[in-house]
């Protein structure tokens, strides 16, 4: 990967992180308005592959209900990941994710504290693909894939994860 794209992935992460720290800045100095600004947050489509990531870790780091996990990872997942598919993702790598969310983040209060060792890109058909490694404790890195989702603005959705 050139000097320029690492500068960039790290002024993107840098920004994300600012972005992530004003959130917690308003949480924490208007209690009284937190419960309805985190409900609105929970229901903010992410744009970027760091948002979507951060906030799959977020809600593993604390999962609530089943019914509410499904509601609030809903608008992360990419549309072609159906209710069957959704199930298998909820019994099997959901749980084993909840049980090892920390492993991914440097800063466990932190979910944007994640590492991305490398990012691969690949476009076929109509179908653009981010495969990105997270650093994980003791053991080899972790692979997330991420797609452009045409039915949600072209944005970048999980498509599946193995954390």
């Amino acid at each position: 990967m050139s000097d320029n794209i690492k500068a960039a992935l790290a002024k993107i992460h840098a920004a994300e992180q600012l972005l992530h720290d004003a959130k917690i800045l308003l949480l924490t100095s208007a209690p009284e308005e937190a419960s309805s600004f985190a409900t609105e947050a929970a229901d903010i489509v992410t744009q970027t592959p760091h948002q979507a990531i951060a906030e799959l870790l977020r809600l593993a780091k604390q999962p609530p209900s089943e019914d509410e996990v499904r509601r609030r990872i809903k608008p992360i997942l990419h549309s072609d990941i159906g209710e069957r598919a959704l199930d298998t993702l909820m019994r099997f790598n959901w749980v084993r994710l909840t049980r090892q969310v920390y492993d991914y983040l440097q800063d466990h209060s932190d979910p944007y504290s994640f590492v991305i060792l490398r990012e691969d890109e690949r476009k076929f058909a109509n179908v653009v693909e981010k495969k990105i490694f997270l650093e994980a404790k003791n053991r080899n890195p972790v692979p997330i894939t991420l797609r452009i989702d045409p039915e949600a603005d072209e944005q970048w959705k999980i498509y599946s994860f193995s954390l």
